[in-house]
């Protein structure tokens, strides 16, 4: 019987593929992420709800590493080409997310050079358009029927608040932001914002770790790995042929 489990562990541990060496080629993201490590081996892996996320930036160091941790594992959670991420940072102009910096992702992983009223506003009427298109439907799920159906899915949206942002928390705006927030992950923007306080309705992330194991520690090595990983599935991605469900 031993002889058995061994064998059955062993032939496991050779398909194994640990975070961040996969691809999830699907054009339903998951939020599966992997945030913890047994013995340094086996991926621990915590589902997320599809909500926004405020990191801790009492420790600013430690927030950084977490949202680019978090980052690596939303890169690999959905088909390429399917999100697109966007990074709020003119203090630093995203300085500190170097790794993911690459010609291949340019197109995928941008540094804004825009004023933040015009990113939300961007960003705000996609969620309209996406509210009347995904018919009271979550992005997951209308992605999900999107998949079996053969018809076109609707993009996956990131966008990273890292600095110069203050008016989102305070004063006449941040009433707004705080309405937009609630839902609009659920409509196809997931925003990710680095602050000291905690939002309703969204993923508070302090550092913490309450899972099996070690809390999975960010590297830059770890992101350069998450990044080649994604080019080269970029590489290999041959898109569906002509979608005659949805042009006629």
């Amino acid at each position: 019987q031993l002889a058995i489990v061994q064998e059955k562990v062993k032939k496991m541990m050779e398909d194994y593929h640990p975070f961040p060496t996969v691809q999830n080629n699907s054009v339903v993201m998951s939020h599966n992420y992997t945030l913890g490590r047994i013995e340094n081996r086996l991926d621990v892996r915590v589902e997320l709800p599809l909500q926004n996320i405020v990191f801790n930036d009492t420790d600013r160091q430690s927030a950084l590493n977490n949202m680019k941790l978090y980052l690596a594992n939303a890169l690999l959670s959905v088909q390429v080409k399917q999100l697109t991420v966007e990074i709020f940072d003119p203090k630093n102009m995203g300085s500190d997310f170097v790794e993911f910096s690459t010609p291949e992702l340019k197109p995928y992983i941008s540094i804004n050079k825009t004023r933040l009223e015009d990113i939300l506003k961007v960003y705000k009427k996609y969620s309209q358009d996406n509210i009347l298109e995904l018919d009271n439907k979550d992005i997951d799920t209308f992605n999900k029927i999107a998949e079996e159906q053969e018809i076109v899915p609707r993009e996956y949206k990131l966008l990273l608040l890292v600095s110069e942002f203050d008016k989102l928390e305070k004063g006449e705006e941040a009433d707004l932001f705080k309405e937009y927030f609630k839902f609009s992950a659920t409509s196809g923007v997931m925003i990710w914002m680095l602050s000291s306080k905690k939002h309703p309705n969204s993923i508070w992330v302090d550092g913490s770790y309450n899972g099996d194991g070690a809390a999975l520690q960010y590297t830059k090595e770890l992101g350069k790995e998450a990044v080649a990983t994604y080019t080269k599935a970029l590489a290999n991605f041959k898109d569906r042929g002509i979608d005659y469900k949805t042009k006629f």
